[in-house]
């Protein structure tokens, strides 16, 4: 009896990782997502000589095509622009009144919240040889773990411009060569986009971690981005 219950369940287990388990992406839902038509830029800072480069011409609004093929597109799987809302929508929740070049960022800076309103973060360790990455300057201070997608990270559209052409979408890599602390935890949904990966706050600009070494620019494969 205990041989039969033996072979039972090694055949289980064995039929278990004979046959692998397909696991698919939820598509994202499209009703509600504002459609483009006539009106569709009104009260965006539209600018003709832009507009094929950012939605509405509009630079706030972030880049009007995003990467097709590998490596790159990965990151935007299930990515719906401005969270669906219509650009004078996502303007109106998330674009400062009285300075329209500043937005509004989220509180506790950017961490998810308990359900006592205290935000979910703590120091951590970040060890050396793990690879990290972020949309935007080194001048910033927050990094996620490498391939985080993009929707994840609840970020603004603009951290998508381009603003050097070595790194298309303001992508950077890199492998911390040196351990240093960091403040971790879960991301808050923001900016119309669900959040919930996890982000690293350095207390130092990501430039100053690359000069004193715990940081190394890691070279990132774009030959086949589609820009």
């Amino acid at each position: 009896m205990l041989t039969l219950a033996l072979l039972l369940v090694a055949s289980a287990f064995s039929a278990a990782f004979a046959t692998p388990v397909l696991v698919e992406r939820a598509a994202p839902p499209s009703a509600g997502i504002c459609q483009r038509g006539p009106t569709y830029c009104t009260g965006a800072n539209v600018n003709i000589t832009t507009d094929n480069r950012y939605i509405c011409g509009d630079s706030r609004l972030g880049p009007d095509a995003l990467p097709t093929t590998p490596p790159l597109s990965t990151l935007f799987a299930n990515y719906v622009p401005l969270g669906g809302l219509c650009p004078t929508q996502w303007i109106t929740q998330y674009v400062n009144k009285t300075n329209p070049s500043y937005l509004l960022f989220p509180y506790a800076d950017g961490f998810q919240n308990t359900t006592a309103a205290q935000p979910i973060r703590g120091n951590q360790t970040l060890p050396a040889g793990l690879l990290v990455d972020r949309f935007g300057a080194e001048t910033g201070r927050y990094l996620a773990p490498f391939g985080t997608p993009f929707a994840q990270r609840a970020l603004y559209p603009g951290a998508l411009n381009t603003m050097n052409a070595s790194f298309p979408y303001n992508y950077h890599v890199y492998n911390v060569t040196k351990e240093f602390v960091v403040l971790g935890g879960p991301i808050a949904a923001w900016f119309g986009q669900p959040g919930q990966g996890t982000q690293y706050e350095t207390y130092r600009s990501v430039a100053d971690l690359v000069a004193t070494g715990a940081l190394a620019r890691v070279h990132y494969n774009y030959d086949e981005v589609s820009m």
